[in-house]
């Protein structure tokens, strides 16, 4: 099955980067990060939901998931221990895209990995002199 992995790595590079860069991190204070500057102050972006029927990507051809056209919008980001983003991908119709949850595990791999959802987070830590 051939995937469009351009769409998809550039809204796990998006959504990644857009939690990654939210919140002010403490110590598992709880702070929610809101808007793209995060941090808690900065203003809420409104993410209107899903509209229409949600698509099953786990039933369409590979014709049909290749011109899908994700978008993925961050919603919340609780700074915790365990942090905890919640995020939607949709169309380019705003339907909401559900089933995205592949698994394939490699020869050489412990346990089975997603192939169609990837998301990284980091803490920057100011460097001292």
């Amino acid at each position: 099955m051939k995937f469009n992995l351009g769409k998809w790595g550039l809204a796990a590079l998006i959504i990644g980067t857009l939690a990654g860069c939210g919140g002010g991190g403490g110590g598992g204070d709880g702070t929610t990060a809101t808007g793209a500057a995060g941090g808690g102050g900065g203003a809420a972006v409104a993410v209107p939901p899903p509209a229409g029927p949600v698509i099953n990507a786990a039933t369409l051809t590979t014709d049909q998931f290749a011109a899908l056209a994700p978008t993925g919008a961050v919603t919340s980001v609780a700074i915790n221990s365990p942090p905890v983003v919640t995020f939607q991908i949709t169309d380019s119709s705003g339907r909401g895209i559900s089933g995205l949850g592949f698994t394939s595990k490699s020869a050489t791999a412990l346990a089975p990995s997603l192939t169609n959802l990837a998301f990284s987070i980091a803490k920057l830590v100011p460097g001292t002199n």
